[in-house]
């Protein structure tokens, strides 16, 4: 039986759907035709929702989840029953890195296994975040003003499947890292920024695949060229161009809708006085991630 010897497992809304399709292309990388597979939040079988304060909103809040996850251990195996001869076979499932039960049901099935996180400033993250969930469970199923969703969070809760919104609680990067290192050694893990993969994909791409141990020279010039085009000229690309660039790399501060006049992106930067309540919560957190990774995340202090 094969199971996969690298994870992706986050950040949500980080980047890690171009990483897929990037890994994806590579000869010797197998990833299977299911983006999130999810299986390692579940364990076999599904949450109970008794003990969540909204079961009713939990239960719709996740409901699309579940139709498009992997629950049980046999459908979850099936999905690398296609490797022939590809060294690294991995899967993408961004909600693992949020996960307090993932490290450890990871560590149990594919204990030797390679993690790759990208990680992004949390408070642009739970932006990003809100607005997805605008756009695919719809404004009439969301509280209208991030302000009072992010108010109305407990951000002390490891209940992943509580019924509140989850934008400010999957920003804590350093404690959920933490989890994972506490098991698996060091050299297992590889962190990058969600800026590194979006200003040079090709180079944070190429030392993925040396971690991967397979052919680092192989580059997908096509998909990069394609990205590249519609970051650096996004006010000439058509506009099937941007949305295929804002679906793989989701905007900083902007929504997912664009401008029926010029075709441009609608842009609504975070309020002031938002970013400054969520960097003063993320502090600590940020602080501890820069000297645990050892990267200068000052960007992500400023107000």
């Amino acid at each position: 039986m094969i199971l996969p010897n690298f994870l992706i497992i986050g950040a949500q809304r980080s980047g890690t759907t171009a990483l897929y399709h990037f890994l994806k292309r590579h000869p010797q990388i197998f990833m299977p035709g299911i983006k999130e597979p999810k299986f390692f939040l579940f364990d076999d079988r599904m949450p109970d929702f008794n003990d969540t304060h909204d079961r009713e909103a939990a239960v719709a809040r996740y409901k699309t989840m579940f139709s498009r996850s992997v629950t049980n251990f046999a459908d979850y195996a099936a999905l690398f029953q296609q490797v022939k001869n590809e060294k690294a076979v991995g899967e993408a499932s961004p909600h693992y890195l949020y996960s307090p039960e993932a490290p450890l049901r990871i560590s149990k099935l594919i204990p030797e296994v390679k993690l790759i996180a990208v990680l992004r400033d949390p408070v642009d993250r739970a932006y990003s975040n809100y607005f997805l969930d605008i756009a695919e469970f719809g404004g009439e199923m969301l509280i209208s003003d991030f302000v009072l969703a992010i108010n109305e969070e407990n951000i002390d809760t490891e209940d992943i499947w509580s019924g509140s919104r989850h934008y400010a609680r999957k920003g804590f990067y350093y404690t959920q890292l933490m989890r994972y290192l506490k098991i698996f050694s060091r050299e297992r893990v590889k962190v990058y920024l969600y800026e590194e993969l979006k200003d040079d994909p090709v180079a944070v791409v190429k030392d993925i695949f040396k971690f991967l141990d397979v052919d680092d020279t192989f580059v997908p010039d096509n998909i990069f060229n394609k990205y590249t085009e519609a970051i650096n000229n996004s006010e000439s690309s058509p506009r099937c161009l941007i949305k295929s660039i804002l679906k793989y790399f989701p905007p900083n501060r902007l929504t997912r809708s664009f401008d029926s006049k010029d075709n441009k992106p609608v842009r609504q930067p975070i309020p002031p006085e938002v970013r400054k309540y969520l960097v003063q919560i993320y502090r600590k957190d940020i602080l501890g991630l820069q000297d645990l990774i050892q990267r200068d995340l000052s960007k992500w202090l400023a107000v």
